[in-house]
């Protein structure tokens, strides 16, 4: 059997072993070997396995495929000869063999508050506050256009947080980059449709039932909105994990909610909390700041902060408990 080894930034070389016949590769777990990068598109090519003889075939991907450094859209892959074997190791009785810590998602907790400013996160929170500060001002312009920018501002933002979640659902500790503009529909209006069909799902049956209602009762209404709120988290991990609308099936959300409910639970909490905190302050800053730039300017950087965190917390669920969740992903 032919093996390949992936190298992805930031994350571990893997080995695979290629099955006969075709073998498919992307971000989404429907992929026979999912590869979480925002540079690699949800089916992006494929290796085609005949007698040991490899053929590559790119799938419309975004940023393409290439091999060798030269573009490729379908070609034979050059079987390389497998290097020599290492030398035999001879242990030492005073050496010390590395330990592999298990991380724990409750004490990862605290550092989610100081990723957003590790390194070049803060860099990348003060530019984006400004990109939207504008984009917000452009959206207000009347008509098509001012709709057309807010709607890919708002889509922007949300791929910009599918990319924390699944950088650090590979175990990465750094924020990435923002992501690259691969046109209009893959980077912003794409991430929008995403953004509101999670939202149509959470919050949907309770928008239905206040507005379709001959009589609207206060309890089934407020349970509607806590059962949208409950469902939010996991359904924005699925989605991310999964790079397909299909993940929001609620018999995949309620499973994976019921392996992991302590903490599934701890992390609902702490985004609530962390949302409520970011109401009361905005509201602060809006309604105390006389300067309307500056409270935009503060409002906005705010809300990437939690943004942030509410992504982090998200990857980490995964990171940390991808075994019990059981998506493909999670398996090795």
């Amino acid at each position: 059997m032919a093996k390949l080894i992936i190298k992805a930034p930031g994350a571990p070389a893997s080995e695979i072993e290629l099955k006969p016949g075709a073998n498919r590769f992307g971000r989404s777990l429907n992929n026979d070997f999912p590869i979480s990068h925002p540079s690699v598109s949800g089916v992006h090519c494929e290796i085609i396995d005949t007698d040991g003889a490899l053929m590559v075939n790119d799938l419309g991907s975004t940023n393409g495929t290439s091999l060798d450094g030269q573009p490729l859209r379908e070609g034979p892959l050059v079987h390389a000869p497998p290097p020599p074997p290492p030398p035999p190791f001879i242990p030492r009785l005073d050496a010390a063999l590395p330990i592999r810590r298990k991380v724990n998602f409750y004490k990862s907790i605290p550092g989610a508050f100081v990723f957003p400013c590790r390194r070049n996160g803060l860099i990348l929170l003060l530019s984006g506050t400004a990109f939207f500060v504008i984009m917000n001002f452009l959206s207000g312009a009347a008509g098509i256009v001012g709709a057309g920018v807010g709607l890919f501002s708002c889509g922007y933002l949300f791929a910009f947080v599918l990319s924390i979640i699944n950088t650090t659902a590979m175990g990465q500790d750094e924020m990435p980059g923002w992501p690259d503009f691969d046109g209009w529909w893959e980077s912003g209006i794409l991430p929008f449709f995403q953004l509101f069909g999670i939202l149509a799902v959470c919050f949907g049956p309770a928008i239905s039932y206040a507005s379709l209602a001959k009589e609207v009762e206060v309890w089934p209404l407020v349970l509607l909105w806590i059962g949208g709120l409950l469902y939010l988290p996991m359904a924005l991990l699925a989605v991310a994990m999964y790079d397909s609308l299909a993940a929001l099936n609620p018999m995949l959300i309620a499973a994976s909610i019921l392996r992991v409910p302590l903490e599934y639970a701890v992390t609902c909490l702490v985004l609530g909390l962390l949302l409520l905190l970011y109401v009361v302050v905005s509201h602060v800053l809006i309604g105390n700041l006389h300067a309307r730039l500056v409270a935009s300017i503060a409002d906005h950087f705010l809300l990437f902060y939690t943004l942030t965190l509410v992504a982090r917390l998200a990857g980490l669920l995964f990171y940390t408990t991808k075994k019990r969740l059981g998506w493909p992903m999670g398996k090795d």
